[in-house]
């Protein structure tokens, strides 16, 4: 008879062992097993089949005296024999004599030992099935760390506001930290994030600037608390309502969120704290209510409503809203609607649009301001939700070869979305000089492409065209300063695990 290296037996058996423990030995449904009657996970029930050992098979007597001896911890005796067993419910007590085998006689280490190489396939078929399960239960764990770095060159035709020298050249550099636990009940993500421009040298704290990083996200979500699906708690990104249309933004938001689906539509309330505050005294207050409902398999809608609670005045240079310095409002509130149709092929037709109210609006602001933003979009990534492109890249950078692209128009009012959140779609932010940086009062059309060189590098290039949506709010700037201004963004992304 071929003998098995004790050793490997024991090590072999401690795997075996601890993931059956974790699992409570539920896998299994013979009355063999006093502690647990439930049927076969269904996981392993796919993959494995189960077929009956004849009562007539020497493993039952040899089971039985092992039993019998205390060499199969927590099983009597006198169900063994009593019904047909599976191979692999053999395997199982099996395993759990190999635990015992320095304190078994000499007799009874060979009668495990023969009963180890009977059900050998049995016994590595649940050592390799159980050792993926503890791999994904053990990455859960773990926190991982993933970065981004984009270099990006920006060319822009605005002669009154040229881009010069190195502000043509950025980039920016992101950490993100992802963690949570093995039933998937607590959930971890944070990320910190530096802009540079290339030759930046402003210092701040005794650091150039392109070295003092900000916490852009940091937040922790929790499932099945105080009756919710999923309450999430800290700073998160901006998109707190929609799909990333006429409100959203890179900045802060800091607050909390509480998730709950009921019946078919899912239900999402925030309330927090929009960056930046004005101050400690009149903080950014901001609350949204948000149902999302599927009308049919390939179309997808969300309604919301937000209140703001702050109130806000334009500074002396327009920056606020794009109008005139004075220009702001008492409280904001608005309804906010989205929707997103399939069209097959990784294409989608995204539109969402805002209606609001303002209190007492100053400096030509209109009460009911709107703001809306369409686009085409195609994205290669099964596991990307619908949202506009400046929300999330179009590809998933593990697939070399993979591309995507979109062609989006959006249009915002002045003032129809809170300070720090509005954003007209495919707008390019700060590749923009004032007054098209500002996301209110602006009108935007741009088209972007993505591609992936390999796996983790990613390029992309966007056009956009942007111009004044109302010039009579900015009668403080010359013709030339209103004829609008088109960027070319080129972007190199780098990924990294």
């Amino acid at each position: 008879m071929r003998r098995i290296n004790k050793k490997v037996v024991s090590h072999m058996s401690a795997v075996i062992l601890s993931t059956i423990t974790i699992y409570s030995v539920s896998v299994w449904s013979s009355p063999v097993f006093a502690a647990s009657q439930q049927p076969v996970q269904q996981e392993i029930e796919k993959k494995i089949t189960f077929n009956d050992v004849p009562i007539s098979h020497w493993a039952y007597s040899a089971l039985k005296k092992l039993a019998d001896a205390g060499l199969i911890e927590g099983y009597n005796s006198q169900f063994i024999g009593d019904k047909p067993m599976t191979r692999y419910e053999m395997a199982v007590l099996v395993s759990r004599a190999i635990d015992k085998l320095d304190k078994a006689d000499a007799v009874n280490q060979q009668l495990i030992l023969k009963l180890s190489q009977e059900f050998s396939t049995e016994i590595d078929n649940l050592k390799i099935h159980m050792d993926k399960r503890m791999d994904k239960i053990e990455d859960k764990l773990k926190t991982h760390v993933e970065g981004q770095i984009i270099e990006s060159a920006i060319s822009n035709t605005n002669s009154e506001y040229k881009l010069g020298g190195s502000e043509k050249y950025g980039q920016v550099f992101r950490v993100r930290f992802i963690g949570g636990t093995p039933d998937d009940k607590l959930f971890m993500y944070s990320e910190v994030e530096s802009f540079i421009t290339a030759g930046e040298t402003n210092y701040s704290l005794g650091f150039p600037q392109g070295t003092n990083f900000t916490l852009s996200q940091g937040w922790f979500s929790a499932k099945d608390l105080w009756g919710m699906d999923s309450v999430r708690f800290g700073r998160m990104s901006g998109q707190v309502i929609g799909i990333g249309g006429p409100m959203y933004s890179d900045g802060s938001c800091d607050g909390i969120e509480f998730n709950k689906k009921i019946g078919q539509t899912g239900w999402k309330l925030w309330t927090g704290v929009v960056a930046p505050a004005n101050d400690e005294n009149h903080p950014n207050q901001m609350t949204t209510l948000e149902a999302a409902y599927a009308l049919s398999s390939n179309l997808n809608t969300k309604l919301g409503a937000w209140w703001n609670s702050a109130s806000q005045y334009n500074s002396s240079d327009g920056s606020m809203f794009n109008a005139l310095a004075g220009a702001g409002f008492e409280r904001q509130r608005g309804i906010d609607s989205s929707w997103d149709w399939n069209l097959g092929d990784g294409v989608h037709l995204l539109a969402e649009g805002t209606y609001d109210t303002l209190t007492n609006p100053t400096g030509g602001l209109k009460t009911h301001p709107v703001g809306y933003a369409i686009g085409l979009i195609h994205w290669n990534d099964s596991h990307r939700p619908a949202v506009f492109p400046k929300v999330m890249g179009l590809c998933d950078f593990h697939k070399a070869g993979a591309s995507g692209w979109s062609i989006v128009y959006g249009s915002n009012d002045a003032g129809c979305a809170p300070y720090g959140l509005e954003n007209p779609v495919g707008y390019l932010g700060g590749t923009m000089p004032n007054p098209y940086r500002v996301g209110d009062n602006v009108n935007v059309l741009s088209a972007r492409y993505e591609y992936v060189i390999r796996e983790g590098l990613s390029t992309d290039v966007t056009l956009a065209r942007a111009w004044v949506k109302d010039k009579s709010l900015r009668s403080d700037l010359s013709s030339s300063q209103l004829n609008g201004d088109t960027s070319v963004v080129l972007e190199l992304t780098a990924f990294f695990s």
